[in-house]
C-alpha cells in the first residue's frame, strides 16, 4: 500500500496567517501569566513593575495589581526596549509615565496618579543618562 504524501503549503500559509495574527495582537501587550489566569495588559497602561521576593507585582494606571511569579529581571529583559527602565533594585518604571522628579535629599518619581518612586543612588545614572 502506497501512502500519499500530503502538499504542507496551503497548512504554511494557514499557519503562517495565524501566527501573524496573534504577534500583531501581542506586539503591544505584556503577557502575564498567574497561577490560574494569563494577562494581556497592553504596554501604556502599566506604571511600573516592583519586586516581591521571587515575584513580582505590576501596576496599572488604573490602579489594579497583578502579582506573577516571574522575577523583576524577567520584566526588565522584556520591557527594556518598550521605555521601560529600572531606577531601583526593586523597581522598573514606564518612562511615558513619569510627570516630575523631585530631590528631597534623594530623587524620587513621580508617576501618574501621583506615585512616588524612589531613585538609589546605584540607579540615578542610569535614570539621567535616558533622560538627557
Amino acid at each position: 500500500m502506497k501512502v500519499k504524501q500530503l502538499n504542507p503549503e496551503p497548512y504554511k500559509k494557514i499557519w503562517d496567517t495565524r501566527k501573524a495574527t496573534i504577534t500583531g495582537f501581542l506586539k503591544d501587550k505584556l503577557v502575564i501569566s498567574t497561577g490560574n489566569e494569563i494577562h494581556f495588559v497592553a504596554f501604556e497602561k502599566i506604571l511600573y513593575v516592583k519586586a516581591s521576593s521571587n515575584y513580582s507585582l505590576i501596576y496599572d494606571t488604573e490602579g489594579k495589581s497583578i502579582l506573577t511569579s516571574k522575577t523583576l529581571k524577567y520584566y526588565e529583559e522584556q520591557l527594556l526596549d518598550k521605555g521601560f527602565l529600572r531606577v531601583h533594585s526593586g523597581t522598573l518604571i514606564n518612562m511615558s509615565k513619569v510627570k516630575s522628579i523631585k530631590r528631597n535629599g534623594m530623587y524620587k518619581i513621580i508617576l501618574e496618579n501621583d506615585i512616588k518612586i524612589p531613585v538609589s543612588r546605584s540607579y540615578k545614572e542610569a535614570l539621567f543618562s535616558n533622560l538627557f
